[in-house]
């Protein structure tokens, strides 16, 4: 990407080159995928193929036991690489804004050169003006000293420096996303239909459920944008719901679907954190909140010690996911009142929590105060 020098351009941007915004979008739609890809991995997890037994139940059972972890990994790969590009983009705003420093320091080199070349010249301007013509003994003038060549020396080496800074970080970015494509699960065409529709069709033969399948149905195809598909398959469970439904029923129906899967991604959850400075993390990817909030787990960090047997891990614990922002005027009564006695009262009644009963907690109190969070949730 061609780049400009100092001298010929007043515009940070054009020494440094990028658009943090568009590198914050694009993390974020990688994120937001992750999120439901997660949040698709836990349902296919929680199926339940009751009493159904046989054959045909082994075979799908064994696709489904290699396929969720999949899913998961792929989730938990497409965050990490958000959280990545979320590095990135912070960097290039610090980079950037070392750029209108460096611009300063320069214009300000630039400013001093001219003014001590200016008194220079005046100066041997009137030295030339005293000196007698028929004299033959020269005043030789002394050599100019030029104060702005420190600034625009330092100018340089900032500009550099935030150059080199930025392109060590966007190398590790780049490498990352590699080792996370590299890693990731191998899908076949389709991968999110083919496991989805296939797995709901194999549940569908179990006597009783065949009606819920359908809605299940619904909701694949309405996340994948067949609208058109959703309304029919929604249609076909409506018995299930009651006879005599008509088509306000069934796009009522496919609006509820399509909202349960958006609260369904919205659990609360881990991810993998790449340092142990939860507070950096945070406002790496929310740097607007910086001093304007207090950062909280969702998970709080007393159930480490409180459960071990759950194996939360550091990476887990700090990870941007389970990290929540709470307004500086709202930290004394929602944190460490309201939030501090739900806790309170889930260790009373949870002497031996797992990892998944701390993150539904969380979840529901997500639900409950998650409004009051910035950003919200």
């Amino acid at each position: 990407m061609d780049r400009a020098e100092l001298g010929q351009t007043d515009d940070p941007k054009a020494l440094i080159p990028g658009d943090p915004e568009a590198i914050f979008e694009n993390a974020r739609v990688v994120r937001d995928r992750a999120t439901d890809i997660i949040a698709s991995g836990e349902t296919l997890k929680r199926i339940d193929t009751g009493y159904w037994r046989g054959t045909a139940h082994d075979a799908w059972s064994s696709r489904h036991q290699s396929e969720v972890p999949r899913w998961l990994d792929t989730g938990d790969g497409m965050a990490a690489g958000a959280q990545a590009l979320d590095l990135y983009a912070n960097t290039l705003i610090w980079a950037q804004r070392q750029a209108i420093e460096a611009i300063a320091l320069y214009d300000k080199g630039q400013k001093l050169t001219q003014q001590a070349k200016a008194a220079d010249d005046e100066a041997v301007a009137e030295q030339q003006a005293r000196h007698d013509p028929g004299s033959i003994t020269l005043d030789v003038p002394p050599p100019f000293n030029d104060p702005g060549a420190a600034y625009r020396e330092a100018a340089q080496e900032l500009l550099t420096r935030a150059r080199d800074q930025l392109q060590s970080v966007g190398d590790e970015t780049v490498q990352q996303l590699r080792d996370l494509a590299a890693g990731a699960p191998q899908y076949k065409e389709s991968t999110a239909a083919m496991i989805g529709h296939t797995v709901l069709d194999a549940v569908g033969f179990v006597p009783g459920i065949g009606d819920a399948i359908d809605l299940a149905h619904a909701g694949w195809y309405a996340l994948e944008g067949r609208t058109t598909e959703a309304a029919i398959t929604a249609g076909a469970a409506i018995p299930f719901l009651g006879w005599g439904a008509g088509a306000g029923k069934v796009a009522k129906t496919v609006e509820k679907i399509a909202k349960a899967g958006e609260e369904g991604a919205r659990a609360a959850r881990f991810g993998k954190a790449v340092r142990k400075d939860y507070r950096k993390t945070f406002f790496e990817a929310h740097p607007d909140l910086e001093g304007q909030v207090v950062v909280h787990h969702a998970v709080e960090q007393g159930a480490v010690k409180r459960y071990p047997a759950a194996g939360i891990t550091p990476e887990e614990m700090h990870s941007l996911e389970n990290l929540r922002g709470i307004p500086n005027e709202m930290n004394r009564h929602l944190h460490l009142r309201d939030l501090r006695k739900e806790w309170n009262e889930f260790y009373e009644n949870n002497p031996a929590a797992t990892k998944d009963q701390l993150l539904e907690h969380a979840t529901k109190l997500d639900a409950k105060y998650g409004s009051q969070f910035n950003p919200p949730r």
